[in-house]
């Protein structure tokens, strides 16, 4: 049981249900409570109640003083896992990494199956529904420094969503060794204007894109035009800025890819 939808949610207690599925956890009274059912290392698929798959659309919980909550049941699914492990560039474990399995919904935008943690050997499992194909990455905290050098990266060693790998398979089965090895990228920051060249847009879209047009590495401008990233070394990049009421252009100043200026630099440097 955890408190608040948002993203800084804190655990409240756990429990482990005993051999005919009942639990009991206590908790201080409160409002703003969710409670989350999950098998670890098994293939039934995690819910939260009341039968949801994510966090931000589950049933909240009130919780009063000397009170009894009943009820808070689960019918857990057995869906298929995906288990793998994240190294650096030498090859050693990284831990603490975010590792999430993503799919496309019908419209065609990216949508959550489910994330975990890399443990201390660099080792990740995740209980998914084999409704969907799946594309997994893996991902340092943004605050996790010195480490957020090493750019997002998808299994097969791909830096975007459209050139992964997707994976499916069967409920009940496991797809083993889904590893990915990161490597340490190059920050790409400045600002975005208009056309005066010094009043700073907000709300903007800016991404990083292959000279093919696909989009790798994004960041959304909310306040004083600023963005910030971090992009892989292997390939030359384009960058494209987006937004409402304007007209999408390219780095430096021109209106398609073909025209756009390319940029390439080495790892753990700066372009401005």
């Amino acid at each position: 049981v955890s408190n608040t939808q948002e993203w800084n949610w804190m655990d409240i207690e756990q429990a482990t249900t005993d051999t005919n599925g009942n639990y009991d956890v206590n908790v201080p009274p409160g409002t703003n409570f969710f409670a989350e059912a999950g098998v670890e290392g098994s293939c039934y698929v995690g819910e939260f109640w009341s039968n949801s798959p994510s966090r931000e659309a589950c049933t909240l919980l009130t919780v009063g003083n000397h009170a009894t909550v009943s009820n808070i049941n689960f019918d857990l699914v057995l869906g298929m896992r995906i288990t793998g492990r994240v190294t650096d560039e030498n090859g050693d474990p990284m831990s603490q990494l975010n590792v999430e399995a993503r799919w496309f919904n019908t419209n065609g935008d990216i949508e959550s199956g489910a994330s975990w943690n890399a443990d201390d050997n660099g080792e990740y499992s995740l209980a998914l529904s084999p409704s969907t194909n799946y594309f997994v990455v893996a991902w340092r905290p943004w605050e996790d420094s010195p480490d957020n050098w090493y750019v997002n990266t998808y299994y097969n060693q791909a830096f975007g969503s459209r050139e992964a790998d997707l994976l499916w398979t069967n409920a009940g089965s496991t797809i083993s060794n889904v590893n990915i090895q990161m490597f340490p990228g190059y920050k790409m920051q400045g600002h975005v204007y208009h056309s005066d060249g010094a009043t700073p847009v907000t709300n903007m879209w800016v991404e990083a894109r292959d000279t093919n047009d696909m989009g790798l590495v994004s960041d959304w401008e909310e306040s004083g035009g600023w963005y910030e990233f971090y992009v892989p070394t292997n390939m030359p990049l384009c960058l494209m800025a987006d937004g409402m009421d304007t007209v999408q252009e390219y780095y430096d100043n021109v209106y398609g890819i073909e025209n756009a200026t390319r940029i390439q630099e080495s790892a753990m440097t700066t372009v401005q």
